[in-house]
């Protein structure tokens, strides 16, 4: 799929938003999906990135 748009929700998506992006070549991001990019890249940005967005390490336990 050549995807030029991205939409992110962090509340989901109805049945009709898929269709319509699916249609249209929309990337659908979900709040799952997000926290994912964002732990995988995060180590990875460079440092003025980092501090406009910046996170720490916590321990949570089960």
């Amino acid at each position: 799929m050549d995807t030029s748009w991205l939409l992110i929700s962090t509340s989901g998506y109805t049945e009709n938003a898929l269709n319509v992006a699916n249609q249209y070549s929309v990337r659908l991001i979900d709040i799952d999906e997000l926290v994912k990019i964002v732990m995988e890249w995060y180590e990875k940005l460079p440092i003025d990135v980092r501090k406009m967005l910046t996170l720490m390490r916590v321990y949570v336990p089960e």
